[in-house]
């Protein structure tokens, strides 16, 4: 108001005196320059304009197909064939109703105008589901559709789980039982020992199958080892143990086999392969502790599953320390205080004879650790309280490939302790995981190994292996990530390796049918510093007598080469190169396992599929009834969702557009009446 009144003075100042125009044009010169005046002075406020808007969000509807395997094997083609002229005429319904409709599967986005092809090897409903909440978290979602046989061979099956959306089921598969023989589980050992004999226990079970004597037999290529025959039990189920000597070093390939009867709804869960590992001899890892702690049971569990490690623990004034030829020693805490095991620690870290990885938290005695590895390990301060220290996986080091997946949990795990000092290696070593406080790198590595000598010898500067693996269990339900540091770092700690100017290193020496097998490819000149673009063939081959043969230039950032999709079998790989001018070579040899896990149950869960659309306001249908799901009455109505937002009235092109029409109209008006 008070700009107003002051332009209007202004403007009354400028025009009352006396002129040849008539009252008309002053007043309407008057009123154009008050009004001028007024938004000019009214801009130096910055003044905001508040907006609004109205969006209309018509509901979503999503079917989500369970284009998994099984689904085809319980199913007739007819049956088949009529869903997938059913979800087309139920997409196109829903759309007339007013919903948008997305058609995905369990992995991702289906095109619901072609054939489905039920491909996945495995199902798990709760991923599709998280992830249709997480893409329509912001939308109209009203109803997920889901089309399945109730067969979940993977996580939660989601009965009783309540949405706020409704689920509707349309019920897939053959819920009456069937004849079939199958393979439920077979149990061995991953490590055999060359010489002695092996246990391979076998689980069958059989439906409508009557009195009918089942045969089940053990073979190594084409020769069969073993066979028995057995009936099964009045639950249907029989186990069968064989015992089989090997008579090579290597990854041996095994295939069981149920011989089929007639009538069986399926063959393909008649036969499994595995493959068992034989060497020589195991290699002895010793796990010492200071005192009871729960590093040391998450230490055992990453270990557990490597059966070419034989694992050893003993815990300070519970156990006592027997002398043996290890092959490792892990230390933990050690020295400590206490002077637990002091003896035989001191002798394990001044001698030269035995590969030791330390572990050191706030309660190691580091001036001792400083007088008994003083010989490859220098300290800087005197401790006395400890540091909230992050990890984080070093891009420099490549003696293992470590999953970029894996990278990124470590990246989100929290915080442990570390000793408040730092240490550094006398000789070369290595980082593996780097010490981070907040965003600041520390120069004290939180992980760190020395390989190139004749002892391999690692340091973890830190308290809290057990935190992190639970963390990871936590978010994952897997501990994959901290298991698999714990266990490539043993094994490189025991890797009798030698100097070589070409090295390949496996992602991964176990895969899954469908996996891409990847090898990590580094180079080296005369002086064992890495070199690049250097051409790199790689064959591999299979015992069936299946090969390939790839090629491969490596560069800085770009070590790892991957095949495409392999089929199940045992593999072996042959590198080869020309380094300095001489050929070089790596081999090794790694395994594809089959994923027969949708073959294993075929009789669909139609009651699990009821109880899940019970419990979240929906029905179930058959696939005769699914166009009954599109019924508008059953959509909501469209979400309106209202916006609104300040606006910088000086960011307008409109007002200056209209300050200029103000001060040409006035000019105009002054000069047709003759005064500029």
């Amino acid at each position: 108001m008070l700009i107003l009144a002051l332009s209007a003075l202004a403007s009354w100042f400028l025009y009352s005196r006396p002129a040849d125009w008539s009252a008309s044009v002053r007043w309407s010169l008057f009123g154009i320059r008050t009004l001028f005046l007024f938004l000019l002075a009214s801009l130096l406020l910055n003044p905001l304009i508040r907006k609004f808007k109205e969006t209309s969000l018509p509901p979503v509807s999503v079917i989500l197909v369970d284009n998994s395997a099984s689904v085809p094997l319980g199913s007739s083609p007819d049956s088949l064939q009529r869903f997938g002229s059913g979800l087309k005429e139920l997409k196109a319904k829903l759309e007339q109703a007013g919903s948008r409709v997305f058609v995905t599967g369990l992995a991702g986005n289906l095109n619901a105008d072609s054939t489905i092809r039920y491909s996945a090897n495995e199902t798990s409903l709760e991923p599709a589901f998280r992830r249709i909440r997480e893409e329509f978290e912001n939308q109209n979602l009203a109803q997920v559709i889901l089309a399945s046989d109730g067969i979940i061979n993977k996580g939660s099956d989601l009965a009783g789980s309540s949405f706020d959306f409704r689920v509707n089921t349309v019920l897939l598969g053959n819920p009456v039982p069937r004849k079939d023989l199958r393979i439920n589980e077979v149990r061995t050992n991953k490590v055999a020992f060359l010489g002695n004999s092996f246990p391979i226990s076998v689980l069958v079970s059989g439906k409508k199958t009557g009195n009918e004597p089942i045969r089940i037999s053990v073979s190594e290529g084409r020769k069969v080892i073993e066979n028995k025959t057995v009936s099964l039990s009045a639950n249907g189920l029989a186990t069968v143990d064989f015992s089989i000597r090997p008579q090579s070093k290597g990854i041996r390939q095994y295939k069981i086999d149920v011989a089929p009867i007639a009538g069986e709804v399926t063959l393909q869960n008649n036969s499994k392969t595995l493959f068992v590992e034989v060497v020589d001899s195991k290699q002895k890892v010793l796990l010492v502790a200071a005192a009871p702690h729960p590093d040391i049971k998450a230490i055992r569990s990453a270990l557990a599953p490597l059966e070419q490690i034989e694992l050893t623990t003993i815990i300070g004034g519970v156990d006592s320390w027997k002398q043996d030829a290890w092959n490792l020693v892990i230390l933990h805490q050690l020295p400590d205080r206490n002077n637990t095991f002091s003896a035989q620690v001191s002798a394990l870290l001044k001698g030269n004879s035995t590969s030791v990885w330390l572990i050191s938290t706030g309660q190691t005695d580091v001036n001792k650790l400083r007088q008994d590895a003083g010989s490859w390990l220098s300290f800087q301060g005197f401790g006395g309280g400890t540091d909230e220290v992050s990890g984080a996986f070093s891009d420099d080091f490549q003696r293992f490939v470590f999953e970029d997946k894996w990278k990124k949990v470590f990246s989100d795990l929290p915080p442990i302790k570390s000793p408040g000092m730092s240490y550094s290696w006398k000789s070369p070593s290595e980082t593996v995981l780097v010490q981070k406080l907040g965003r600041v790198i520390s120069p004290t590595p939180l992980l760190s190994v020395q390989v190139d000598g004749a002892v391999k010898r690692a340091m973890f500067w830190g308290d809290g292996l057990w935190l992190w693996r639970l963390n990871e269990f936590a978010k994952n339900e897997n501990s994959e990530a901290v298991d698999n540091l714990i266990g490539k770092t043993v094994q490189l700690l025991l890797s009798a390796e030698k100097k070589k100017h070409l090295r390949v290193v496996l992602t991964n020496s176990e895969l899954v049918e469908g996996d891409q097998a990847g090898f990590g490819i580094e180079t080296y000149n005369q002086l064992f510093e890495p070199v690049y673009d250097q051409k790199i063939g790689i064959q591999v081959s299979r015992t069936d007598g299946w090969k390939e043969n790839y090629s491969f230039v490596n560069a800085a950032g770009n070590a790892i080469f991957r095949t495409p999709s392999l089929q199940p079998g045992a593999y072996h790989y042959k590198a080869t190169a020309v380094i300095n001018g001489k050929p070089e070579t790596d081999e090794g040899d790694f395994i594809v396992r089959t994923n027969d896990l949708e073959a294993q149950e075929l009789e669909a869960n139609h009651s699990m599929l009821t109880e899940l659309a019970t419990s979240n306001q929906g029905k179930a249908v058959g696939i005769a009834s699914m166009e009954s799901l599109a019924e508008a009455s059953q959509l909501p109505k469209p979400l309106i969702e209202f916006t609104d937002w300040d606006e910088n009235i000086l960011s307008m092109w409109w007002i200056l557009v209209l300050l200029i029409l103000l001060l040409s109209t006035e000019w105009a008006i002054r000069k047709w009446n003759g005064v500029l």
